[in-house]
């Protein structure tokens, strides 16, 4: 994987141009996406309870796919409890979580991440607030 310091101004910039206006986080998730061979990237603001989202961005979801994530899949989600159980900031792949072979046959896998072309995941819960939070992921083919 190539190393983060010559794109990380350009991923701060997009990231701080956007920050209050969403309109702009696509771009950025984007950039991110691209940054690390993915083919897609998420931003999300779940409840860490129950599964439910309450806000969604994405870039290069396939749409139908990313409306069953956000109606029915997040409840089958195999990462919602360990992004919730890490600290903070703790940056988890999805291989650490749950087997590829596991997730092959997981609902998950077959209801978002196969119709968008991914395998693998890396993301992170950056904000925890009662119990809502946000995390973000990228997603690339195996």
């Amino acid at each position: 994987m190539p190393l983060a310091k010559p794109t990380a101004p350009d991923l701060l910039e997009s990231l701080y141009d956007g920050a209050m206006n969403p309109e702009r986080w696509p771009r950025f998730l984007g950039q991110l996406a691209t940054r690390f061979d993915g083919g897609t990237a998420s931003l999300r603001i779940t409840d860490i309870e129950k599964p439910r989202v309450y806000s969604s961005f994405t870039q290069g979801f396939d749409a139908e796919a990313n409306r069953r994530y956000m109606e029915e899949s997040v409840a089958v989600d195999l990462f919602r409890d360990a992004l919730s159980a890490a600290p903070l900031g703790t940056t988890l792949a999805s291989h650490e979580i749950v087997s590829d072979r596991e997730f092959e046959r997981s609902a998950h896998y077959q209801m978002v991440f196969r119709p968008n072309g991914n395998f693998y995941a890396m993301g992170a819960q950056f904000e925890r607030q009662a119990s809502r939070a946000a995390h973000i992921g990228v997603h690339r083919p195996r």
